[in-house]
């Protein structure tokens, strides 16, 4: 039963995970100067945010991952020690984005995909995406290791 929920969990998260990393882009955006143009946010796909004419183009990139990783674990961090119906998913939530956000950075830039692409165009340094990866991933696999796997 574990599992079903942790698949559950999973396919429920997807879309508020993209909506906090795009609410990390458009947040750096609006710190660095640049013109929101779109923000891309189906369930159904990878979600975008299309920023132009930024005066610090490194700092709205890595608010995407950064934000999408870590203000859902300040979240629950906040939360975990009160009672309500929804401290399961959050503690799931809170992993899985640290998780998506992670590997997505932490190894997107062997094929230099996405966020992790532009990081390596606007001269981010691999070993930082790497430790920025490894860093969230594992302790996304910590959370869910305490909070659902006990």
């Amino acid at each position: 039963m574990k599992y079903l929920r942790f698949i559950w969990y999973a396919v429920i998260s997807w879309w508020p995970m993209m909506a906090f990393h795009e609410l990390g882009h458009v947040i750096g955006a609006l710190i660095a100067g640049a013109k929101i143009e779109n923000v891309v946010l189906w369930p159904w796909t990878f979600s975008e945010t299309i920023r132009v004419g930024s005066k610090s183009p490194l700092l709205d990139t890595w608010l995407g991952p950064v934000f999408g990783a870590y203000v859902p674990l300040a979240l629950y961090g906040y939360l975990r020690n009160r009672r309500f119906p929804g401290r399961g998913w959050l503690g799931y939530f809170a992993g899985f984005c640290l998780i998506a956000n992670g590997l997505y950075i932490g190894l997107g830039w062997i094929d230099r995909v996405g966020d992790a692409g532009d990081l390596l165009k606007l001269g981010a340094p691999i070993p930082i995406m790497a430790i920025f990866g490894i860093v969230s991933a594992c302790l996304g696999i910590h959370i869910w290791h305490h909070e659902l796997f006990r």
